[in-house]
Formats: C-alpha cells, structure tokens, sequence
C-alpha cells in the first residue's frame, strides 16, 4: 500500500496535526499538497478535509492551495461512478500552478483536460456554495460574520458557515418562494418573508421558529438598527412597522408609496428608504412615517436601496439599468453610474463606504468608487440573473447569488474587468484536425482540433449563428444563422460558395451531411426536410415532417436514413430511398427532444429530452433498447465515439455510458452548463461546449481490471 491510500481514520485526521505539532512543517505541507493525499481525504471526508488541512499551515504556498481547493469545493460532491471524482479534481487543479507537475495516477476510464477549462474563476472567487435546488432570491450575514443566511425559491432557508462552506442548518416551512431575510442587529433574530403571506422570525442558533406574522404578500424585511422595529413591506405598497418579538404593529407608513419591492434603514435608525414599481426611491423619517424626500430619476421600476455607513448617501438601482446615488439630507441627485446591460436587482456599500456594489440581469456584479462614480471591476462568472449580494460585516467577503442557484463568496479587493469567455452553441469536428465553434458573439470559429487554435473566423451573421455542420472530409463547411440563411464555405479559405437561391435559404433552422459528403440535409420553419447537392445547392428531395420545426438532423452511418427532432416528443425516421417515413420514435415519458445521434454501426439511435433523459432505440425496429437517466436537467447535445456515448447538460456535467450496459463509465463537471458536445474522429479527445467557452478533454480508457 502507497503511503497516501493509508486507510486509518484517525491518521488521515489527524496526520497535517501531528507534524505540525512536531515543527515539521515542511513535511507537512508536502504532504498536505500532494494531489493523491488530497484525492484519498477528498474521498473519506469530502473537500472540507483537504482544504483544512492546507489552511493549517501557516505558509502563503499552503494558504494558496488551500485557496485553490476551496474554490472547486462546489464541484467536489461524490459522484457515480466515485473514480469520476479523481479525475474533476485533477481537472480544477492541475491547470494551476504547483498542482500542474504532480503525478495523479487512474486506472479507470477518465477525462483529462487537453487545455485549460475556460470556466476556471479568477482569484476573486473564494468559494462557491451549492445545495439550493432553484434560485436564490436573499441572502445575508449575521453580524458578527459567522453565519450566512440564504433563501430563495425552494422554499428554505440555509445557514452556511462562510468559512468552511458548510451548511449548518436548513430552516424548513414556508410554503412559498422566499424573498427577503434580515438579521436582528444582534443576531439573535433572523426574518424571512415567502409569497405565502408569511414573515417568520426565527432563532439561527437553534432553528426554532419564534413567530409567524400572516398578512399581505411580503416583498422585503429589515430590522432597524437598535432591533426595536421589524419592517416589512407587502406587495400592494404597505409597509409596517412590528415588534420582532410579537408581530405586533408599531406604526404604519402612509403616503404616495405605490408598488414597494426594497427597503433599508439608515444606520443610526431616523431613516427609512423605499424603492417602488413606480421608479420613485422615498425617505421617511422612520419614528413618526412621514415622508422626507421623493427621488426620481428611473424611468421604469426603482428595485433596490442601501444607504452609505455614515448614512449620508443613498443607492438605488431599477429596471432602466443604471443606479443613482442620492444625497440623504437634501435628496439631491449626486451621481448617475451607467454600465449594466439589464435591470438592477441589487445595491450595498462596503462596511468602510470606499465601495458600492451593484448587481443585476445581467449577470455581473460591479464595483464602485461611490464618491467619484469610477467603475472599479467587474465581477463575472455567474450563469444567469443576480438577484442580491452582501457584504461580510468586515468587508472581505461579498456574497452572490441568482438565478444559477449557487451562492459565490468573493473578494471584493481583488479581480478583473471580467472573467468571462466567449460562449460556444455549437461545435462540429472533421478530418485533418479540424473544429469548429458556432459563437455566442455571432461569429463562427475554425480552430485546430489538436490546440483549440483559431485559424479563421467568419463573421457574416449579424444575429448570431445556429447550426454548424462539417463534411466528413473536411473540405466544406455549412452554417445556418438565426435570420435562417445558410452559407457553405471552403474552411482552408474562409470563402463562402456561390449563396443558394434566395428562397431557398429562407427559415432554414438545421443542417447535416451524410457520412460520404454527398448530401447536405436542412430542415426549415415550415415543418420540411430537404435533401440536396452540397456542391450546388439543388434540392433533388423533399419531405415533410410532423415536427415543430426540426431543430437536430443525424443521417445513419450508411446513409440510408436520416433521423430529425423537434422540440417535441417524437422522432421522425426516413428512408432516403424510399421517400418514407420508415419510423416514428415516441416515448410516453419524453418531452422536448433536444438532439439525436445514430452509433457507428448504425444498430442504435440515441435521443435526450428536456428533464435529462437518454432514450436508446434500434432503427431497424423502431424498439426502445433501454432508457439512460442521471442528468439533473435537459440534456441538449449527445453524441457517440465508437461504442460509448457522450452526453452533455444543463447541470454542467459531460458523461460518457457504456449504452448497452447502461452504466456511466466516468463523468466530468463543469461550472458552467453545456450545450453541445462532439467526439475527435478517432474517439481519443471528447469536446463540449457551453457559455463559458469550448472544453477539450483527453479520453483514457481503462488500464486496469475494473469495468
């Protein structure tokens, strides 16, 4: 037995401690770092065990590492099969520096990555927290910065330790989407506000729920800075001043309020701030609820406030993009800061006031200088809206969260202008190593397969492109674009052939050559199937299918038939030869087919739908074989390298089955989701692609006695 496959419990806890208690430190730490040190306690105690064993020692090399595993953490859940798990680590880690030379033997069948994934986070990424199960709405710090409290649309609530990322505890009984959470300025309280009517007032040490208040729909909470006063504000405008302890309304606020989505107190409590439908932010004196000052400036919906800490300045960000800074005493505008792309979700000042961070639809948090209006960086990284942000109470951690479920601690001293890759919707590979990416930007890339090297962009699709398919050859290329145009272009050139009639290339959605090159198949709005000369762009056959608008198109391997899905539940199968359609391919438990693929020897269709299942059938028969499950999501893209099959999802994993057994013989996470997935033409490189970028990935088959 190797010394890192020492299986004694205790020795495994307690080994980083024994030697550093006995001044050997640099043991230690070479121990500690080792990735097969750090794949067995990965294994016995998950990624908490690692990390803590490097955050131990008191050296900026271990700190960094230790920095580096907690950024991973998320994507280090035990997986099926559990070899699988060996091989995301060494993904995450060996692209880095100091992991990148460590050896980490497998024996299993494992992806390597063949370049950088484009996901890695930039050092301002701390740790990411997962086990929401939808998106998060509110989130916040207790006080003194021990806890984090996070809700949102799965009806719990969880308190996290934001040091270790563990879940401490799960606060479970409302019954509607959560929207709002406050921390009693001591932290003995926690309020939480659901679409069922309901604020609760709960005990974070404990999980009891002290109190239940019914009224109107709540849309945000906030305690007042001497934890007298619980606001609440229900969606119809009202806005109520309660005891924590009992419900009890202390006060009421009236006034031209309108439709109230935000609010705050000031910090010394003689404030209260409200953002509304209506685009107007309001100051009221909170002791007596009459209003101070009216802001208007949005010219749609106001949907988030925070005040400075010295309470001098007021944020306030809305649906017209762009977040105000207002002075509290006079209720004049100060500065108008532009820059998101989409509505403002959310606004918070650093405990310091040297930052105001701000966030929204489009899926970035940005940093300000609030007193010049300087937009500092930009924090990206996040796969869908941000719906609220906040600061640890010492300003080294700002917490994130949206619609992509995970909760992102970061620094917020430290980053880029943005993270961001260029997203890739879909990708095709041919002979004489050649790849190609269909672009989020509108751009289609050719690139080397070997390197990911781009040796051509084609750039004549203004609204972006759709479809990309490659002859098996290599020698032609065709795109379809979103207005429904196709070009066919020679990709050693870059240069487009003659365009096809105009009425021809019109609504065109799809495309796909069979395995000789010799037919182009495109598939159009109207519900047909067109066969043609690739060379001229002559349609010698037409179908038409029953299909919403085919959206995938597979020939078989001997071209004898050609597969199309919509996003529908069936699968129309033709015969070239014939004209016929030889088989339709329905399941009663599918639902929105998202791609098709025949294997190479032609004795299997493969089919996934939208809720992550994979459907196996015989084309000769039109049986289902089997029925492939474990995606937690649509599965949009599959395909198949000689006998295995790969497939690509929403849940940001990239699986290759043994469809004949039935079993996942190894699996890679992302942190991103993929859209599309392809196989090198001598099933040795698996690719995948997604909005964060284009992944590559080695595949090594068994090498030893297991399956």
């Amino acid at each position: 037995m190797a010394w890192w496959q020492v299986s004694d419990g205790y020795l495994q806890d307690h080994l980083i401690e024994h030697l550093m208690d006995a001044g050997r430190t640099a043991e230690a730490e070479a121990v500690a770092s080792d990735l097969r040190w750090v794949q067995t306690r990965l294994h016995q105690r998950g990624p908490t065990a690692p990390w803590r064993d490097l955050d131990g020692i008191a050296s900026p090399t271990a700190r960094a590492l230790a920095a580096d595993i907690a950024r991973a953490a998320h994507l280090l859940s035990p997986t099926n099969p559990p070899h699988a798990l060996d091989a995301i680590l060494s993904s995450r880690l060996t692209a880095l520096s100091h992991w990148d030379d460590q050896p980490h033997p497998m024996v299993h069948h494992h992806l390597t990555n063949r370049w950088p994934p484009p996901d890695l986070p930039n050092r301002s990424l701390l740790r990411a927290l997962t086990g929401s199960t939808a998106a998060v709405q509110a989130l916040a710090f207790s006080p003194d910065g021990t806890l984090l409290a996070t809700a949102g649309d799965d009806q719990c609530v969880r308190l996290w330790n934001p040091a270790t990322g563990a879940c401490q505890r799960t606060l479970v009984g409302h019954e509607g989407r959560i929207r709002a959470v406050a921390f009693s300025p001591d932290g003995t309280l926690l309020a939480t506000a659901d679409d069922d009517r309901r604020t609760r007032v709960w005990d974070p040490a404990t999980g009891v729920c002290l109190s239940i208040v019914h009224g109107r729909i709540p849309r945000a909470v906030a305690f007042s800075p001497d934890g007298m006063v619980l606001a609440d504000v229900a969606g119809d405008g009202c806005i109520w001043g309660r005891d924590p302890a009992t419900g009890t309304v202390l006060r009421r606020l009236t006034g031209p309020i309108g439709g109230v989505k935000a609010v705050a107190f000031s910090p010394d409590g003689s404030l209260l701030a409200t953002a509304g439908e209506d685009g107007w932010a309001r100051i009221w004196n909170a002791a007596t609820g009459t209003l101070r000052h009216s802001l208007t400036d949005h010219i749609s919906g106001s949907g988030a406030v925070a005040f400075s800490p010295d309470g001098r300045m007021l944020a306030t960000g809305g649906e017209d993009r762009r977040v105000r800074l207002w002075n509290t005493a006079t209720g004049a505008a100060l500065q108008t800061l532009s820059g998101h792309e989409g509505y403002v979700n959310a606004t918070m000042f650093s405990p310091d006031g040297t930052l105001l961070a701000t966030a929204g639809y489009d899926r970035s948090v940005r940093l300000w200088d609030p007193v010049t209006g300087t937009a500092l960086r930009t924090l990206s990284g996040h796969e869908g809206y941000v719906n609220t942000l906040a600061f640890s109470p010492d300003g080294t951690l700002l917490a994130i969260a949206g619609h992509d479920r995970a909760v992102r601690l970061r620094n917020p001293a430290t980053g880029t202008i943005s993270d961001e890759g260029t997203g890739v919707r879909e990708l095709a590979v041919a002979a004489g190593s050649q790849l190609v990416t269909a672009d989020d930007d509108g751009r289609v890339r050719i690139r080397d397969a070997m390197t990911g090297t781009i040796s051509h962009v084609l750039t004549d699709y203004a609204r972006g492109v759709r479809t990309v398919a490659f002859s098996p050859d290599g020698t032609s290329l065709a795109t379809v674009g979103e207005d429904g145009q196709m070009w066919v272009w020679d990709p050693s050139t870059a240069i487009p052939a003659p365009a096809f009639g105009t009425e021809s290339i019109r609504g065109i959605r799809s495309a796909a050559y069979n395995s000789d090159g010799t037919v182009l198949a495109t598939a159009d709005a109207h519900r047909t199937l067109h066969l043609r000369d690739p060379a001229t762009g002559a349609v010698w056959r037409t179908f038409t299918t029953g299909n919403r608008a085919s959206h995938t198109l597979a020939f078989s391997p001997d071209g004898r038939l050609l597969a199309a899905v919509g996003h529908d539940d069936a699968v129309w199968l033709w015969n070239i030869e014939t004209g016929n359609v030889q088989h339709t391919l329905t399941h009663d438990s599918a639902q929105s087919l998202q791609a098709v693929a025949f294997r190479a020897d032609g004795e299997m269709l493969a089919t996934a739908d939208e809720r992550g299942a994979v459907f196996l059938w015989n084309p000769t028969t039109g049986t289902l074989r089997g029925v492939l499950t474990g995606h937690e999501g649509p599965v949009g893209a599959l395909a198949f390298g000689g006998p295995w099959l790969a497939t690509a999802g929403d849940d940001a994993t990239l699986r290759i089955w043994d469809p004949d057994a039935g079993t996942v013989l190894t699996l890679m996470r992302t942190d991103s989701p993929l859209r599309c997935c392809n196989w090198s033409l001598d099933g040795r490189v698996l690719y995948a692609g997604g909005r964060r970028g284009l992944f590559a990935y080695d595949y090594h088959r068994n090498t030893g006695n297991s399956p």
